[in-house]
């Protein structure tokens, strides 16, 4: 599987990642295969490195040539942070919220 891993945790304690792809900025390359998953996936500590890849010749050929990336050389379970979430207004929450606020500013009463 093709998997890059955020290096900055999220604010839970777990890491973004995503499968496929390019590697973006701020990721690292997980062989999940040299590397096995945590069973805490995606709350994990990793360590890096960077690792330089040969060039894949055919002969005379480059078949794929010599690169380096950021890629994760160990794993362990990490720790879930109870994270307390603000609770997000709906839709009906702000048009109440504006009702109110028109119904202050002009000094009109709104029965409900």
């Amino acid at each position: 599987m093709e998997l890059f891993v955020q290096l900055e945790k999220n604010a839970d304690g777990s890491r973004a990642f995503q499968c496929g792809g390019d590697m973006q900025e701020g990721q690292a390359y997980w062989n999940t295969d040299a590397v096995p998953l945590p069973e805490r996936f995606p709350w994990v500590e990793i360590e890096t490195r960077e690792i330089t890849h040969e060039a894949v010749m055919d002969g005379k050929k480059v078949l794929f040539p010599a690169f380096t990336r950021l890629e994760v050389v160990s794993a362990v379970d990490g720790e879930e942070i109870p994270v307390e979430t603000a609770a997000v207004p709906t839709q009906l929450d702000r048009v109440e919220a504006q009702a109110t606020y028109t119904a202050m500013m002009t000094d009109t009463l709104v029965e409900g």
